[in-house]
């Protein structure tokens, strides 16, 4: 398990972020890890933001590459993540169009 440390600094930087943050996605991560700086179990958290364990687990993975856990560039972090599940999405509903069709020589 991921163990970060918070300062009462960060608690109070995360406190306001999770409501005042202009992208919803950041204010979700921010509320998750709000959630874990207040020591509750991840169940707990999955259940209260209503997000899947593996979406808790890979914000608690960016918030602990960060720099002395820096909130200011995980803003960043959660832009990557969307891109990154973006481009996931764009590659398979790419390959299933691509498999679906059958060059014209083939037979059924």
């Amino acid at each position: 398990m991921i163990q970060l440390q918070f300062t009462l600094k960060d608690i109070d930087q995360l406190y306001r972020e999770r409501t005042t943050h202009p992208h919803p996605r950041v204010r979700q991560m921010m509320e998750v890890l709000y959630l874990k700086a207040l020591g509750l179990p991840h169940q707990e958290i999955c259940r209260i933001t209503r997000i899947q364990p593996t979406t808790l687990r890979d914000f608690i993975k960016m918030a602990a590459l960060q720099p002395s856990n820096s909130l200011i560039s995980i803003d960043q972090a959660v832009n990557w993540l969307l891109m990154k599940r973006q481009f996931v999405r764009h590659l398979q509903k790419n390959h299933r169009q691509r498999s679906k069709k059958r060059p014209s020589g083939l037979k059924s």
